[in-house]
Order: C-alpha cells, then structure tokens, then sequence
C-alpha cells in the first residue's frame, strides 16, 4: 500500500511538472500565437470529427459562414492507391469544425471538379474526371463536361447543363479550370487544358467563357491570345467585387497579373514582375474590400518558400503577408481555398511530397474588412 502512494506520489509530480511544457507544445502545433492573429494563418481544427484526406477537391463558400467541400482524391491504410471521393462535408467558420453532409450521390467520384459561390445557399460546379476499374487492373478515365448546381437547404446536386449538346457553346476543357462568381446570376470560366493533336498532349488555353445560371447556358468571351492573358491552366481566377476578376498565371520563370473588367469585357495586364516570385502551384481567394488573397507553394527550382501574398486592386500592388510569427502552412499542391466570410480566407488539405496527403484546415484572418462582393 505505501508502495503505491509513493508512485502515485512520483506521478502526480512528474505531471505537474511536465504539463505546461505538453499545452505550450499543442498550441505552438496549431499555429496559434501570443503575438496577435490579424494577417496570420491558424491551423483551426482540433476535434477529431474531419474529412478524409485528400486533394484537388472542389471547395466553396455558401454564405452565412458555411464553406463546402466535394470530391477530390484520397488514400488509406487499407487501400495502396489513390482512390476518389465524392461525399460532401461542410465547415463552420464561426465555430471552426467540419459536418458531413447526406448530400445524395447524384455523380460519380470525381477529381479536378472547378467550384465557386453561387448565392443563396449554393455553389456551382464544372468539369473533372472519374478514373476507375472494372477489373482492377486496367483504368478508365471519364472525362466530365457537366454544370452542376448544390442547394444547401434542400442539400442535392441539380444537373444544369450535361455537356453533351454540340450546338450549344460548352467548354472544351475537364481539368485545370479556375470558375469564379461574379452575381446576377453567372459565372465565369477561365483556363484549363485541352487535348492537342499537334502536340499529342493536353496544352493550357486561355478560353474564357460565362455561365448563367437562369438560363443554363455557356457564352465564349474569349478574346484572343493578343487582347488576353497567357494560357494557363489552374490559374488564380477570382471575383473581388466592383466589376473586376483577377487573373494570376502559375509558372516557374514568369508570374503575371491581369484584371477583367466585367461590363466592358476587357483585360488589362498590370504585371509587377519584380514583386511576384514565380511559383509551382498557387490558389486565390476573394478577402475583402477588393482585395485577394494567395497562398502559393514557392518554386523548387528557386528554392523559395510557400508564401502568402495580398494583392489590392485600388492600386494594383501585390504585398508578402508570410508571417514570421507564426506557422505557415506548409508547400503543398492541390489544396483548395475559399472566401470564408468576414474577411476570412480557409484553405484545406493538398498533397505535401515526402508527407502524403493531409487533411489540414487554415484560415487567414485579414482584419475585418468588407466583403461587399458577396453581399
């Protein structure tokens, strides 16, 4: 009996002494710091209830504080290979966790999918493609050409547009698309690949076409390679308000900016080259106040960090928001990112090499701006 009050005694010390050290240690994980939290990333999940892993999912904002996220690719314990999801899961802002939803299977798994907000509850997806087996040795790839449109209230996909009508203007491309809403209704294609004889590969396009949704149906706005941006597929495409979609082309040498002027029709190139470093991949997301948010993951070839930039349309200037006071997350590909609401930007999962795919949840607390573009 002594025995073990003495042991008892050892832990209870041993306990005491070694705690603060274990809750300093958790929070400095998570990424949150004493310092403040405004222009800083915030690893904000900490229940156990999470999505399954995975990348190149679609993701969207659906208003009153709720992002959705749909698809994508995953892997497990109990599975060698990738396989594709197709569940839908929806993330409180507010209250930082994650919810599946019953969302009825209406497509097929599916990967590469474009996603945006389409007012109301409700988000509007294009494109991707399905890979699966019949044997399980030899693999098909399903190539989606369809409009598809989620309502949160009633939580179903409703099929706009199959794709399949060749007298109707469809996009020609399935993957490496960027969609951006833009209101009243429509939204904007922009980019992607498509399939080249002459090349016998898939080369980039900078094909921009409209969607609305009243009607279902797709408008080419595409300009040409003079009056345009740079092919490009998974380009940052995204609507900040007053009229004007940013444009930032991916690339390992060069990195450009351009502004679509919605009304007139117009882009108009205002690159600064030497403050953009060139980066491997890259997503966009609308902050607030016309104002963008980028999150990209540096250039292998330069050796350059992921790093976390500010771009502000009422002078054209690109800012380095990477914070040196707390984490960043780490240099990935495939992640998803979207508007939050109240000036806040959440980014999820991705493929990190050497560490497999995550299933991590950040959000970028820009300091109360406005967010009249989704007002």
């Amino acid at each position: 009996m002594r025995r073990n009050i003495v042991k008892f005694s050892i832990m209870m010390i041993m306990l005491y002494v070694l705690f603060p050290f274990c809750k300093r240690n958790v929070m400095d994980l998570s990424g949150r710091s004493d310092e403040g939290t405004e222009n800083t990333w915030q690893n904000t999940i900490q229940q156990m209830v999470e999505p399954v892993v995975r990348y190149r999912c679609g993701m969207s904002y659906i208003g009153n504080g709720k992002v959705i996220i749909y698809g994508g690719y995953s892997r497990n314990n109990n599975n060698p290979y990738e396989f594709q999801v197709n569940d839908v899961w929806e993330y409180d802002v507010k209250d930082p966790s994650w919810h599946p939803l019953n969302t009825p299977w209406e497509m097929q798994p599916r990967s590469d999918v474009a996603m945006t907000y389409a007012g109301d509850g409700r988000a509007l997806l294009y494109g991707g493609e399905s890979n699966y087996t019949l044997n399980g040795k030899d693999y098909i790839t399903k190539k989606h050409y369809d409009t598809w449109l989620y309502d949160r209230a009633s939580d179903t996909w409703q099929q706009l547009d199959d794709g399949s009508d060749t007298l109707k203007v469809n996009p020609a491309v399935y993957f490496g698309h960027s969609m951006t809403y833009i209101g009243e209704n429509k939204a904007l294609l922009f980019g992607g690949s498509v399939w080249s004889d002459a090349d016998t590969a898939f080369v980039p396009t900078n094909q921009l076409l409209e969607f609305d949704i009243t009607s279902n149906s797709w408008t080419d706005l595409s300009l040409g390679d003079e009056l345009s941006p740079p092919a490009c597929d998974n380009a940052v495409f995204v609507y900040i308000g007053y009229d004007q979609v940013v444009y930032v082309g991916r690339g390992f040498e060069q990195v450009e900016t351009w502004i679509y002027k919605i009304s007139a029709r117009q882009w108009q190139n205002v690159t600064a080259q030497s403050m953009l470093i060139p980066f491997n991949y890259g997503t966009g997301a609308y902050l607030g106040a016309s104002k963008l948010l980028m999150y990209t993951s540096g250039n292998r070839f330069r050796g350059s960090a992921p790093t976390t930039w500010l771009f502000d349309a009422t002078n054209m200037t690109w800012q380095n928001m990477t914070s040196t006071r707390s984490l960043t997350p780490p240099s990935r590909s495939g992640q998803a990112m979207t508007f939050g609401g109240n000036s806040k930007v959440i980014l999820f999962g991705g493929s990190i090499s050497g560490l497999g795919i995550w299933n991590d949840t950040w959000e970028f607390n820009g300091g109360h701006l406005s967010n009249l573009a989704y007002q």
